[in-house]
């Protein structure tokens, strides 16, 4: 089967987490309703055996490249840290000052696979793509919108002059503080991309940081965690957009 070409291949995943209330999963639902069968750009999709017939049902006719394991716990990243992202499950952190609807370690596992999703699709390369971009699965959560062809091509290609950058978005700061607390978090975790060397640094880097805190006794659980110690340590490996840059 002859598969097409596209200058951006994006990223994703889904793993659903035992022990999810029933309604959040459906408004998670709702959210990958206006993303998956809606985005013409061609995806290459992690997710689980359970999982699959869903996502590739919504999918439909468009382009997609699944890539289904039994569980999250065969990605490479997450076998390694599950004991990691078990012993962190519910326990009280500063840097958890604002959670995320999931506290099951499954989404920790995740969370902090995707930069090697998107180094491995990168390595694979199935659609002959010159820039590769994470996009979380349930981030189109405004409703009903225009955007088909997105991320904009010419968009890609301005970012792709860095290629040995990523590109993340990062929120404003200084962040409002929240039950007494400043939250900490300032690289959104959405969406990022780079070209094949850049997320290939990335997913190696990303990795070794999260060892690194964890020897610290550092947070970990949360990916954000993570990708803002590296973007500290090596800003100049980074380009940095705006919150929301790239929806156009």
């Amino acid at each position: 089967m002859q598969v097409e070409s596209s200058y951006t291949t994006i990223v994703t995943g889904y793993f659903s987490a035992p022990g999810n209330a029933h309604r959040a999963q459906e408004t998670y639902l709702s959210y990958m309703q206006q993303f998956l069968p809606v985005i013409q750009t061609p995806m290459l999709i992690y997710t689980s055996r359970d999982d699959y017939p869903l996502l590739s049902r919504m999918r439909g006719d468009l382009p997609a490249t699944f890539r289904v394991y039994d569980s999250v716990w065969e990605l490479p990243p997450a076998a390694v840290f599950k004991h990691v992202f078990q012993e962190q499950l519910n326990v009280p952190h500063a840097e958890w000052a604002e959670p995320k609807g999931c506290t099951a370690p499954e989404c920790s596992a995740v969370w902090n696979s995707k930069p090697w999703m998107v180094a491995q699709a990168a390595a694979e390369n199935v659609y002959n793509s010159s820039y590769f971009m994470w996009v979380d699965i349930g981030s189109f959560r405004w409703g009903e919108h225009s955007l088909r062809h997105w991320p904009a091509v010419q968009h890609m290609r301005e970012l792709a002059r860095y290629e040995d950058m990523i590109a993340v978005e990062v929120v404003a700061l200084p962040r409002i503080a929240i039950l007494g607390q400043a939250v900490p978090h300032f690289v959104a975790g959405t969406w990022f991309g780079g070209c094949q060397a850049a997320v290939r640094w990335y997913a190696h880097e990303f990795l070794d940081v999260l060892r690194r805190r964890h020897a610290l006794g550092l947070y970990v659980a949360q990916e954000q965690s993570v990708m803002d110690s590296l973007l500290l340590m090596q800003p100049d490996r980074f380009v940095v957009l705006p919150d929301s840059g790239i929806m156009a």
